[in-house]
């Protein structure tokens, strides 16, 4: 019997569910993090009264939109005039739509497919939205291209407590979506054994980062949009073989 586990939230693992349901496998549910609203500190709403001073705004999640533009249109119930809004990828570019806000969105979802945009060529000045912490790759290389770069952090990520380790089916075969190096460092502390499952991760720099850790057995979907993190775990289901 093939597992594919879920490391998402409840409601994203269950919407992603129902892609597998026509497949012979079990599924399992277990989040890794949670995520809640940063604490809106005088800091952070001073960079959201001076949000015209910016030339790109740029969102880096679904949930950078979900925890941002509620603080932001409480303060702009009119966006400043010439400001130009990036999405990390489609499903980010969505959320901004149910806001009427049209963003540009890079061909490949990440924070290479950002700086491949020729807007993003030679910037000015850039405030990103996004979780505490993460990668400082996007604001690096702006900066390098002459860029003033600045954050707004508007939610935090959690680790899920569990009380005691996955107990995964050693008959089983298992497969383990991971989204972020933080989902997988957490992953990795709740299993005993690194060589138990087939990770599927959406990018090159997390498929490194799971080699590094000890995985052995690590798919590369195209992207972290759903289709094609099903697709590649109906590749592995199916048996077939991807580079290790």
């Amino acid at each position: 019997m093939k597992t594919v586990l879920l490391t998402r939230s409840e409601e994203q693992n269950r919407l992603f569910s129902s892609g597998l349901a026509e497949f012979d496998v079990s599924v399992l549910s277990k989040p890794l993090l949670q995520f809640s609203a940063y604490p809106f500190t005088e800091e952070l709403k001073k960079k959201v009264i001076d949000l015209d001073r910016f030339d790109h705004i740029v969102f880096v999640s679904k949930n950078a939109v979900r925890y941002g533009l509620p603080r932001l249109q409480d303060c702009w119930p009119q966006w400043p005039e010439g400001l130009m809004w990036y999405a990390v990828g489609p499903a980010t570019a969505l959320r901004l739509g149910n806001w009427n806000i049209s963003a540009i969105v890079p061909e490949t979802a990440s924070s290479e497919g950002l700086l491949a945009l020729k807007e993003l060529a030679a910037p000015d000045k850039v405030l990103i939205v996004r979780g505490v912490g993460g990668r400082e790759f996007l604001r690096e290389s702006l900066i390098s291209r002459g860029a003033e770069v600045d954050y707004l952090e508007v939610y935090q990520r959690i680790l899920v407590p569990y009380q005691e380790k996955f107990d995964l089916e050693a008959d089983s075969e298992i497969i383990v979506t991971i989204y972020s190096g933080e989902a997988m460092k957490r992953f990795a502390e709740l299993i005993d054994d690194l060589k138990c499952c087939t990770l599927v991760v959406p990018s090159m720099r997390l498929q490194t980062m799971a080699f590094e850790i000890g995985f052995d057995k690590v798919c590369l979907a195209a992207s972290q949009r759903d289709e094609a993190m099903l697709e590649t775990i109906l590749q592995v289901i199916s048996g077939v073989n991807f580079p290790g």
